[in-house]
C-alpha cells in the first residue's frame, strides 16, 4: 500500500514548509510498484470483500486527479505513461465504493460521487470520444494513444528483431539506432505506425497478443466499447438518481440522464451492427480502417455480459456456442488456439493469447454470467481458476503469480512467454501475492458452495471433483 503525494500547506511549527500527504493506493505487486489502471479496479473488488475501503477511495481520487491534471487515467502513475491510458472502469469502481460506504457505514458521500463522475464525464468526452480514439463513421472507440518513439518500459532487447534491419540500413549499432530514432533524427513512417499500434496494445491492457499486434489503434475492440457502454449507463443512472437529473460538466454544460441513455442506445446499436456475429454467437473486434470484423476469438467477447448490453438470446448463444471455446482445465483462456495460430522461433508466444488465463477475464466473466442467470456455470469456472491458484500455492511454497497456463494440470504458474511471470522466481517474487489474482481468489471463493470450498482445501483436481459428483451436485455446477 502506498500514498500518492499532494502538496498542502500544513501549519505546525513549520507552517512555511509544504507537507506531503496523499491518498492510499494499492500496487499490483512484483516489479509493478505504481498504481495501475484496470488493476486498481480488480484490486478494489477484492479489498471491498475484506472490508478495506480507504485505498479504494484513494485510488478513485487519484484517477480523478490524473484526469483533471493530465487529461486521462494513466497507464500507471509514471511520467512516461502520460501519453496513454488504460481500460476505463472508473464509474463502476466509484459506484462500488459509494455503495459500500452507504450500505456498510451509513454514509452517502454525494460529494465524492459527484467529483469522480465529473472526472469520468471529462474522460469520456476528451479521451474516448474524441479523435483519434473515436471513429466517427461507426461511433465506436479505439485504443489510440499519443506519443512517439520506443516504449521506455521495455527491456533493451525487446524490439531487437524489429529494429535490427534499420540499424543495418543506417550502418549504426542497434543501441545507436534506438537513440537516433527516439531523438527524432531518423524518419521512418513505417516504424512510427508500428509503435503507434504497440502503444495502443499497451493502452488496451492486453500487452501483448496476436489479436492486436500491428493493428490495435485501428480496432474498435469489443472490450473497450463494452466498458464505454457501461460508462454511459452508469452516468445516466447517477445523474437521474442522485443529482435531480441535472449535472453541470467541466464545459459548464448541463448533463441529463436522457442525454446519456441516448449515448448508450447509439453505442449498443453500433456494437450489434459492427461487432456481433449471430452465426458464430460471438462478439468480435471491428477494424475501422479495413471496415471489417476481425476473426480473432477473444474471451473479452464475454464482457458484454458483464456490462449487460446483451439480449437474453445473445447471452444464450454466447454461453452455448462460444463459452466452450474458452473453457479449459483451469478456467477461461484469453483466446482460442485457432485464433492464435502456430508459434515458433519467428513467431513467439504472446502472454495474452492461448494457453494463458488472466484474473480480470475470469472476474468479469463470472459476474457477467451471473447477470444473466448462469450462476452454476460461474461457480464451475470459479472452481477451475481457484484450483490452479491453490495448486501452485501449495506445491511451490506460497507462490501467487500474475497469470497462469490454464491448460496445464501441473505447474500452471510456469509461463514461458515474453515477460515471464511476476512472482514466479526469487528475483521477482511477490510475497504479498499479486493484486488482481488475490482479488480473483477471494471473489471465486465467494462463488463456491461448501462442497467446492472443501474440495479446494483438499486440492482436488477439477477432473476428479466433477467426475465424482451426483446428479444434483453436477447441476449446481452447470454440468449436464
Amino acid at each position: 500500500m502506498k500514498k500518492n503525494p499532494e502538496y498542502i500547506e500544513n501549519g505546525g511549527n513549520n507552517s512555511d514548509i509544504p507537507k506531503l500527504i496523499g491518498y492510499e493506493y494499492i500496487v499490483p505487486g512484483g516489479r509493478f510498484n505504481e498504481q495501475y489502471g484496470w488493476d486498481s479496479y480488480m484490486e478494489t473488488l477484492g479489498l471491498l470483500t475484506c472490508d478495506i475501503i480507504e485505498p479504494c477511495i484513494g485510488m478513485c481520487e487519484n484517477f480523478s486527479f490524473e484526469i483533471n491534471n493530465y487529461g486521462k487515467i494513466l497507464n500507471a502513475n509514471r511520467s512516461y505513461y502520460l501519453c496513454r491510458s488504460q481500460p476505463p472502469f472508473l464509474t463502476d469502481m466509484s459506484l462500488k465504493c459509494f455503495n459500500y460506504l452507504k450500505d456498510k457505514k451509513g454514509i452517502e458521500d454525494l460529494d465524492f460521487l459527484k467529483r469522480i463522475f465529473l472526472a469520468a464525464i471529462k474522460e469520456y468526452y476528451e479521451v474516448w470520444c474524441s479523435e483519434p480514439r473515436l471513429d466517427k463513421l461507426t461511433g465506436l472507440s479505439c485504443y489510440h494513444p499519443e506519443g512517439l518513439g520506443i516504449p521506455p518500459e521495455t527491456e533493451s532487447s525487446h524490439f531487437e528483431a524489429k529494429l535490427s534491419k534499420y540499424a543495418v540500413k543506417y550502418n549504426v549499432s542497434f543501441a545507436k539506432f534506438q537513440e537516433l530514432y527516439n531523438d527524432g533524427k531518423i524518419n521512418e513512417p513505417e516504424l512510427d505506425e508500428y509503435f503507434l499500434h504497440d502503444r495502443a496494445v499497451r493502452e488496451s491492457g492486453h500487452d501483448t497478443s496476436y489479436r492486436l499486434e500491428g493493428k490495435c489503434a485501428y480496432l474498435a475492440t469489443i472490450d473497450l466499447n463494452s466498458l464505454l457502454y457501461k460508462y454511459e449507463c452508469d452516468i445516466a443512472f447517477v445523474i437521474k438518481n442522485y443529482f435531480n437529473n441535472s449535472l453541470t460538466n467541466h464545459r459548464n454544460e448541463i448533463e441529463t440522464s436522457e442525454d446519456w441513455e441516448l449515448k448508450s442506445k447509439k453505442r449498443l446499436e453500433a456494437i450489434n451492427k459492427y461487432c456481433w456475429d449471430e452465426k458464430e454467437g460471438l462478439f468480435f473486434d471491428y477494424n475501422v480502417k479495413s471496415r471489417k470484423q476481425e476473426p480473432y476469438e477473444s474471451v473479452t467477447a464475454l464482457w458484454p455480459l458483464w456490462c449487460k448490453l446483451c439480449t437474453k438470446e445473445q447471452a444464450k448463444l454466447l454461453v452455448e456456442k462460444s463459452l466452450p471455446k474458452f473453457e479449459e482445465f483451469g478456467g477461461l483462456v484469453a483466446g482460442t488456439l485457432k485464433s492464435r495460430g502456430e508459434i515458433g522461433l519467428d513467431r513467439p508466444s504472446r502472454q495474452w493469447d492461448f494457453p494463458f488465463g488472466w484474473a480480470p477475464h475470469q472476474i468479469l466473466a463470472w459476474e457477467g454470467l451471473e447477470n444473466y442467470g448462469y450462476d452454476e456455470i460461474a461457480k464451475r469456472l470459479s472452481y477451475r481458476w481457484c484450483y490452479l491458484i491453490t495448486l501452485a500455492f501449495v506445491d511451490y511454497n506460497g507462490i501467487v503469480v500474475e497469470k497462469y497456463n490454464v491448460t496445464k494440470m501441473t505447474d500452471p504458474h510456469k509461463v514461458d512467454a515474453e515477460y515471464g511471470n511476476q512472482g514466479s522466481d526469487f528475483k521477482g517474487v511477490a510475497t504479498e501475492g499479486f493484486g488482481w489474482v488475490n482479488a480473483s481468489y477471494l471473489l471465486g471463493l465467494n462463488n463456491l458452495d461448501t462442497l467446492g470450498i472443501r474440495a479446494l482445501g483438499l486440492v482436488t483436481s477439477p477432473v476428479d471433483f466433477f467426475s465424482k459428483m451426483n446428479f444434483k451436485e453436477r447441476k449446481n455446477y452447470g454440468l449436464f
